[in-house]
């Protein structure tokens, strides 16, 4: 389905490019640039351990991290300034929408909920550009540009650990690709359950008066455990999509050192080139497990905006029918 937020975010990315740019470059140095240097800088302080250590190596690895850690709060200057021109550009359009009506059919559009809504919806893209970058795009460009060093360093075993961790992502994908719709199921229960309460308590003297408590809190306790229910499954199918890519990532880092190991036995792999390769998919290994984990988070941000992009096409085509007397002007 096409997303107007999607389409407004990469109309926003042309007419400022130097936003995605400086988001790539902080992705590259941070993460690839960061695991091969302090690789290769670990392995030459490994081999200066047989003689007299070399603590310069050290220190060097630590400047890489003060570097990367400076690399990161620039980007976040960035993001200050591109974010909320973002936000500004996404409010001010809904707006502009919602001038263009005369009036809003309050039966079918509640005016409270227009309001909510373009108060809500320009945070939502930013959280979701944000967590679809740090927890998608990122483990995705490191794969790629370890794996081209790694295939640097020996191309046929490169080229099998970035097939296994491509494997490993493709089906950590197929595992969550259902939690949007699972999530917007439950947040339509929610609302559902929510205006059902508000109404019992809007209503609760004429309730008392009419000795009908008890059924409106029979419908209510109905109505909760459908919410309930939702609830349940997309909890367990986050759950379970957290035990199975755990499960995933430990055969794939068995797998890896395995076919490292076997080179080294082969004598295809150096011993120097062994213990940078070694550093660098572990720590590779442990980046993209720390993000995969938190991939789940994109998805749910996503999911939010598929119901603002149904409440933008709602706003959008909307039409109070001529004669009809029950809209309320919005100027």
């Amino acid at each position: 389905m096409s997303n107007y937020f999607v389409s407004v975010i990469l109309e926003f990315f042309a007419k400022h490019p130097a936003w995605p740019i400086s988001t790539l470059a902080t992705i590259v140095i941070t993460n690839p640039v960061e695991m091969v240097v302090s690789s290769i800088l670990s392995e030459k302080f490994i081999a200066s351990l047989q003689n007299q250590p070399n603590m310069r190596y050290l220190w060097l690895i630590m400047g890489m991290q003060f570097a990367s850690n400076v690399v990161h709060a620039l980007q976040e200057l960035v993001d200050a300034h591109y974010f909320p021109k973002l936000e500004q550009e996404i409010r001010m359009d809904l707006l502009s929408k919602i001038s263009t009506k005369q009036e809003f059919n309050y039966e079918t559009m509640d005016g409270g909920d227009i309001i909510t809504n373009i108060r809500n919806i320009p945070s939502n893209v930013s959280h979701f550009i944000d967590r679809f970058t740090t927890w998608v795009i990122t483990p995705i460009i490191t794969i790629f540009l370890i794996g081209a060093y790694l295939m640097r360093v020996n191309a046929p075993l490169g080229l099998k650990l970035v097939g296994i961790l491509m494997l490993y992502m493709a089906c950590n994908f197929a595992v969550l690709r259902s939690i949007p719709q699972e999530a917007q199921r439950q947040e339509v229960e929610e609302g559902l359950l929510i205006n059902h309460i508000d109404d019992a308590l809007n209503n609760a003297l004429s309730t008392m008066m009419c000795d009908s408590t008890t059924q409106e809190l029979a419908s209510i306790a109905e109505q909760h455990a459908r919410f309930d229910s939702y609830m349940t499954t997309n909890l367990q199918k986050r759950a379970h999509g957290m035990m199975l890519s755990g499960v995933m990532i430990v055969v794939a880092l068995g797998a890896i050192v395995w076919l490292i190991f076997q080179a080294y036995r082969n004598r295809t792999l150096s011993k120097a080139n062994l213990v940078i390769m070694l550093i660098v998919t572990i720590s590779l290994v442990r980046h993209i497990r720390l993000h995969t984990n938190r991939m789940i988070y994109a998805f749910l941000e996503y999911a939010k905006l598929i119901k603002n992009h149904a409440f933008v096409q709602e706003l959008a085509h909307k039409t109070v029918p001529d004669g009809l007397a029950s809209g309320f002007p919005i100027h």
